[in-house]
């Protein structure tokens, strides 16, 4: 009982040195950044960075799974960056303002009015990815349902999402178009044959 104690105490010790670590690679990372920025070396910050990446993909002892987050961070800060770099650059071209009803004074500084109106017009091109969103979304949710079936008794969740849609008056047969481009959660229909099961 004793060397177990000890075992486990061991091992949350190794987790704590090994998130301590981390915290300390990334934060040396981020001055090595904020550094090489402010000494006109931003390929330096980067370096460290990328090389911190690297070393956490793989001395992690789960490499697919850091891999993947680390390609999720970038894509979402690539996409982050791209919107900042287009709002700046539109920030300077009238048509931007005339198109949207606006006359600007292009001699003064209009950052507030432009991000005002980026935030006013991104919305219609968020239109195209809201179906890639709301499937990923849907996909969580049936993973979440199997998950609960495999804890608890599945007839209980089914009789619980019969009664959300009764108690909500929500219809049990939506349009199929319109679930896909909208609907966060799988009809009731979807989610009821998913939970229940499959004949042997």
């Amino acid at each position: 009982m004793m060397a177990l104690r000890t075992a486990s105490a061991t091992a949350q010790w190794q987790r704590l040195l090994r998130a301590a670590a981390l915290i300390a690679a990334f934060e040396g990372a981020w001055f090595a950044c904020v550094v090489g920025a402010a000494q006109g070396w931003p390929w330096a910050g980067t370096a460290v960075a990328a090389a911190v990446i690297v070393a956490i993909v793989v001395l992690g002892g789960r490499p697919g799974v850091d891999a993947a987050l680390v390609a999720v961070a970038l894509a979402i800060g690539l996409a982050w960056d791209s919107g900042l770099a287009l709002l700046g650059w539109l920030a300077s071209r009238s048509w931007f303002y005339t198109a949207l009803g606006v006359s600007p004074n292009l001699a003064a500084p209009n950052d507030a009015l432009a991000l005002l109106l980026f935030a006013l017009a991104l919305p219609v091109f968020g239109f195209f990815v809201s179906p890639l969103a709301a499937l990923l979304s849907r996909r969580h949710e049936f993973e979440a349902d199997a998950y609960a079936c495999a804890q608890a008794n599945g007839a209980d969740l089914a009789s619980a999402l019969i009664k959300l849609h009764q108690d909500n008056a929500s219809t049990l047969t939506p349009d199929p178009v319109y679930v896909r481009f909208y609907y966060s959660h799988p009809p009731a229909g979807e989610r009821l044959a998913a939970l229940s099961p499959s004949p042997a």
